[in-house]
């Protein structure tokens, strides 16, 4: 029986996709923190989830398998957390491989795009440029912040809007079906970040209900206050929703820290957690 009073963390990302931490230095970070039940959820990969669990299993802390998937919902970008699947599962994999290919579809056309207007950017670079991946973030985005062309992310996101390119994912059902075919678990992802960090509307969270996730991401980071992770908790509770937690810590690539909101297990509700 694992201990309710446990430091939990069910989102956070590794240089598998956008963060700055190797898995080891992950590890480290979350004894220093004191975090004994954790989540790896790179965006649509499981790199390091696969790395992880080619390691030896640790007593002092519990794993949780996890990814954090794309899908296209009226016409704008959600996440969908997926914890406890089959690592192993074709469809799976090919939905992750399918929104890699969707990012660097995405990656090349911004690259394109700033080529037309400046001389030291060309797509024959960008494919040969090697991307730091100790630096966090994404190759367009550390590509455009080497050769000058941009200086923050809040720059490249500004050159997307120019662009008018946007990453287009699968149907939330659709990803949904495919995580529950895995055997896992979609939570929706911050619900309160899709808004400014206001509450997303209930009818708005019925309607991911009734696509059929199987909980929501209470506490988060996004939360104006704390006290809105109520709002969520109890729609989950009234709608026999699973509720979970966690940072979205990028290390050093965003400020949102490792453990933070922090949360113990009892505060969620994890029927994969015995």
């Amino acid at each position: 029986m694992i201990n309710p009073e446990s430091r939990i963390d069910l989102h956070i990302h590794t240089s598998g996709s956008d963060g700055t931490w190797s898995l080891t230095q992950l590890l480290v970070k979350l004894e220093q923190t004191g975090i004994e039940i954790f989540s790896i959820t790179d965006h649509d990969s499981i790199a390091s989830v696969k790395e992880l669990l080619a390691r030896p299993p640790e007593e002092e802390r519990h794993f949780i398998i996890g990814a954090e998937i794309s899908c296209t919902y009226q016409n704008r970008e959600y996440h969908l957390l997926a914890y406890a699947f089959n690592p192993q599962e074709q469809e799976l994999l090919e939905l992750l491989a399918y929104n890699q290919e969707q990012r660097e579809k995405y990656n090349r056309t911004i690259v394109k795009f700033v080529q037309g207007f400046t001389p030291s950017v060309s797509l024959k670079d960008y494919l040969s440029y090697q991307n730091p991946i100790e630096k966090g973030g994404w190759k367009s985005l550390n590509y455009l912040v080497e050769r000058g062309v941009i200086c923050t992310i809040g720059d490249f996101f500004n050159l997307a809007v120019e662009c008018e390119e946007k990453m287009v994912f699968l149907p939330p059902q659709q990803v949904i079906k495919v995580i529950k075919g895995a055997g896992g678990f979609p939570f929706l992802a911050h619900p309160s970040a899709y808004q400014g960090g206001k509450l997303l509307p209930e009818k708005d969270l019925k309607e991911w209900e009734g696509m059929g996730i199987a909980g929501i991401e209470c506490f988060s980071p996004y939360l104006a206050r704390i006290k809105d992770a109520d709002y969520y908790l109890d729609f989950c509770r009234r709608n026999k929703l699973m509720i979970s937690g966690g940072s979205d810590c990028h290390g050093e690539f965003s400020p949102r820290e490792l453990g933070n909101p922090p949360i113990k297990l009892k505060q969620l509700k994890l029927d994969f957690i015995k």
